[in-house]
């Protein structure tokens, strides 16, 4: 049946239903023709718009009939007054089909949870009224075509999404328009886009299976992306455009080859109290140049690739990360936790309220990075392998160093405390050779201003400007490589421990004090000069035969 440029109206129901045997039956509806019907049944049959417009007064009902699925398709505008059921499919074909509603709700897509909706050669848009429930069935989207819900959209957890695009960005398989949620599956094969403000639950599982496969959430920052959870996985490349958010108590799992964690846009992130973002790919794309907030959550960067050595014994090599944004650490009842691969942070890192921030992964600061620990009751714990590349670190919290310390560039700490040694008390800390480390600190311990853990100068300089003196419980090792020469600056230091200098000429520049439990280790080629006096305990000066000099060995 057709139109062609004319008007048929229908005053009741119109039932276009396969009998089996024949051909499927079709209306078309064509350019300036018009088809108003009271309510529409497509039972296996077809209604083939060609540009033209249907209006359903009532209901339009799509159903499988006879093993033949019943079908809108083609291009043109169809508007419902009361209901779309959906038990059959929505097949676009060389244009748009265009759905519109003045009903709330109208759009039951799924039907009984079997409907299909396939853009694979056309566009639809859903341009007024939202969907009757969550979609539970297929819906697939092909190259360079869209589906747009302006009143926004639910992919239940029964759904399928497919986003078939191509190779660029312009012939993306998009979804666009209003809010969506998602608690589906979601296939991408190449380009896909999610264009809108989208909330993903825990059961939604994203997969891109292959490396040219990639999917972008958002267009903007301002298409918020919100995770009550999710799973993406796959050897493609996750995109995150839109600013995000880990919900309370909330678990998202990213495990791609490639996560774009700023996206194009430079997005930000927060994770709320109590939620975890593992992110466990193979790396991210580049540099973070946006906020990461840690609001009493966790931020897993596990990234990294599995590599197989002889008789197919796996390792895994963790793939370095770098903070170039603002990396901000809240403590709002629990520690806020960044842990993982190395993290190389090159922008800010900030703990800017009361309590405690915790890097549990390898951390690098760099030149050009900002550390600022603000208030006295402020702490930034460094619980993972520490290198100190250069950087500004500032404030009148505490830095705690619970790992291996690494100096490898000159690096100056300005901060109220700085706990040298941890909470073990045994960290050990390296001066490379021809660096100068400088702790301007009012003391280097939280307790009693007192250092046992390791400190090997190795050639560079350590210089240590307390309010008063400070105490050296641990053992210092003076070491001279034959670069350049190992040198204490800075203020008094109460030697209880041992002091150890190896390979040549050592200068302690800082007045000294040694204290009964002090012994200091010359090897036969090393040497140590001192521009202070020495002295005993309590400040007397120290004599070659006091009781409180310090024992003193020379190593053949």
């Amino acid at each position: 049946l057709f139109t062609n440029a004319f008007r048929l109206d229908v005053n009741g129901t119109a039932t276009v239903e396969h009998d089996g045997v024949a051909v499927r039956p079709q209306i078309f509806v064509e350019a300036g023709g018009e088809l108003e019907v009271n309510r529409l049944d497509l039972n296996g049959g077809e209604l083939d718009m060609t540009d033209g417009l249907a209006d359903i007064n009532g209901i339009l009902d799509i159903n499988t009939t006879n093993g033949f699925l019943g079908r809108i398709t083609g291009s043109g505008t169809v508007e419902v007054l009361t209901r779309l059921d959906n038990d059959g499919e929505i097949v676009p074909d060389n244009g748009t089909l265009v759905f519109t509603s003045t009903a709330a709700n109208p759009w039951n897509l799924d039907g009984g949870a079997n409907g299909i909706v396939n853009a694979s050669n056309g566009d639809i848009d859903f341009n007024s009224g939202g969907l009757f429930d969550a979609f539970d069935g297929t819906m697939t989207v092909g190259v360079a075509h869209s589906i747009t819900f302006v009143a926004g959209w639910e992919h239940g957890s029964g759904g399928v999404l497919n986003l078939n695009g191509g190779a660029t960005v312009t012939d993306r398989a998009e979804i666009d328009g209003g809010a969506m949620v998602i608690r589906g599956d979601i296939n991408v094969n190449r380009f896909g886009e999610l264009d809108g403000v989208t909330t993903f639950y825990s059961t939604a599982a994203v997969s891109m299976p292959d490396a040219d496969d990639r999917l972008d959430i958002g267009n903007s920052t301002s298409d918020t992306i919100t995770y009550n959870g999710g799973t993406f996985s796959g050897n493609g490349t996750l995109v995150q455009d839109g600013d995000a958010t880990v919900t309370a108590g909330s678990t998202v799992n990213i495990s791609v080859s490639n996560f774009d964690f700023d996206g194009d846009t430079i997005s930000d992130t927060t994770i709320e109290p109590g939620a975890t973002m593992n992110i466990t790919g193979s790396g991210v794309t580049d540099a973070h140049n946006g906020v990461i907030t840690i609001d009493s959550g966790t931020l897993n960067v596990a990234t990294g690739n599995t590599i197989s050595i002889g008789g197919g014994f796996p390792i895994f090599l963790p793939t370095p990360w770098t903070m170039a944004g603002s990396l901000v650490f809240l403590d709002n009842g629990t520690d806020p936790v960044l842990t993982g691969s190395k993290v190389n942070i090159t922008g800010a890192v900030s703990v800017p309220i009361t309590g405690t921030g915790r890097i549990e992964a390898p951390v690098e600061f760099h030149p050009g990075s900002n550390t600022e620990i603000t208030s006295a009751s402020d702490r930034l714990q460094l619980n993972g392998l520490t290198t100190f590349n250069g950087g500004s670190f500032t404030g009148f919290g505490q830095l705690e160093q619970n790992a291996t310390a690494t100096v490898i560039s000159n690096t100056t700490l300005n901060v109220g405390v700085y706990d040298w040694d941890g909470t073990s008390g045994t960290e050990v800390t390296h001066i490379n050779d021809g660096v100068t480390f400088t702790i301007n600190s009012g003391t280097i311990d939280d307790g009693v201003g007192v250092y046992n853990g390791t400190v090997n100068v190795n050639g560079g300089t350590l210089a240590v400007n307390t309010t008063a003196a400070w105490g050296m419980d641990g053992t210092m090792n003076l070491n001279n490589g034959g670069g350049g020469n190992p040198t204490l600056n800075g203020q008094q230091m109460d030697v209880n421990g041992t002091i150890n200098a190896t390979g040549g000429q050592s200068l302690v520049n800082a007045p000294v004090s040694f204290e009964p439990g002090a012994a200091v280790n010359d090897d036969a080629g090393s040497r140590s000069s001192s521009t202070q006096p020495p002295r005993g305990g309590g400040g007397a000066p120290a004599t070659a035969r006091s009781s409180r000099t310090a024992r003193r060995r020379s190593t053949p």
